[in-house]
């Protein structure tokens, strides 16, 4: 025990009788009352609370003036809505960035510090998403843009900042709004006005095309949060797909780029062992042979006839992915 190692300390160099041992111990273990917070700790709880602190009354401050502003809004000048926007939205942007300088020690990114981190991401999100409506307020009401134009700019403005956000702070909310703001403006852009002989097409293609982009990146590890980013990357992939057939004169490019996602998804499980590449793949599979059979059939089949192709078809893949996921695992 460390008393009595003391003790014994003490006689050694001679500052306490050896006969008096038994006294000097007593009184050691009378006075040296047990310290069970240690100041380190103390300090870490403190910091922990006064930073939760700051962090819900900033909260109530940017709560507030989107108070104010919601009911001052149909009030607003153009111009008035513009700058209370960008203020609005410089003010969350500098709150993020103030929640990743300070608080307690250590890197954002590290794994003890996943509250500040996904605050200020949400703050720096919600700043991005901001800044990009008060573009697309800009150019809907102080320029001569059409509306169209507008989304477009505002949805353009809002994948921009929103991936930028993910670089300086990492997370799943950043990544999913960067994926949702993307997929936006690829729609806009393709569909708003209508004069493109294939927009449903081209749209298909840049789906898919960022879908290969976002797995690609995500297996490089360009993304933190690696398995949402191989689900994103698969349910752009289908959607792409699934567009194919919207204006194709032949449905069957449609069923045959989703038989092709699966497999490769099925292939991608087998190596990786990830459960985004299994969901995408079973999905992909069902909807591919589901459809197929619906086309050829004219729809006679009717609605019971096509989940009894779709349950068995889904069954048929899940059963699949399970005898993989055991390959896999053995």
């Amino acid at each position: 025990m460390p008393t009595t190692s003391s003790v014994d300390a003490l006689i050694a160099a001679g500052l306490v009788d050896p006969a008096r041992r038994a006294e000097a111990l007593d009184i050691l273990r009378t006075t040296a009352a047990p310290d069970t917070t240690t100041p380190a700790t103390a300090r870490a709880a403190t910091s922990v609370a006064t930073e939760i602190a700051g962090y819900v009354g900033g909260i109530l401050v940017i709560a507030a003036a989107a108070v104010f502003i919601g009911t001052e809004w149909s009030s607003m000048a153009a111009l008035t809505r513009v700058l209370a926007l960008v203020l609005s939205g410089l003010l969350l942007v500098g709150a993020g960035l103030a929640a990743t300088r300070l608080g307690v020690a250590g890197s954002i990114r590290d794994a003890g510090q996943d509250i500040r981190r996904y605050l200020a991401s949400v703050l720096l999100v919600g700043g991005a998403a901001v800044l990009g409506g008060a573009v697309g307020v800009w150019a809907a009401e102080l320029t001569s843009w059409d509306d169209i134009w507008a989304s477009r700019l505002a949805l353009i403005t809002i994948t921009v900042l929103a991936g930028l956000s993910y670089v300086v702070v990492p997370s799943a909310v950043a990544q999913l709004v960067t994926a949702w703001s993307l997929g936006q403006a690829l729609a806009v852009i393709t569909f708003g006005t209508g004069d493109l002989e294939h927009s449903a097409l081209l749209f298909a293609a840049l789906l898919l095309v960022t879908a290969v982009a976002w797995g690609l990146l995500t297996e490089a590890g360009a993304f933190r949060e690696r398995q949402l980013g191989r689900f994103i990357s698969g349910v752009l992939a289908v959607v792409g797909a699934q567009f194919l057939s919207f204006e194709s004169g032949d449905r069957w490019w449609a069923y045959l780029a989703l038989a092709v996602i699966g497999t490769l998804c099925f292939a991608l499980y087998v190596r990786r062992g990830a459960w985004p590449h299994l969901a995408v793949g079973v999905v992909a599979l069902t909807m591919a042979v589901t459809e197929a059979a619906l086309d050829l059939s004219d729809g006679s089949v009717g609605a019971a006839g096509a989940l009894l192709i779709a349950g068995t078809v889904l069954l048929s893949a899940s059963v699949l992915g399970m005898r993989l996921r055991c390959r896999a695992a053995s």
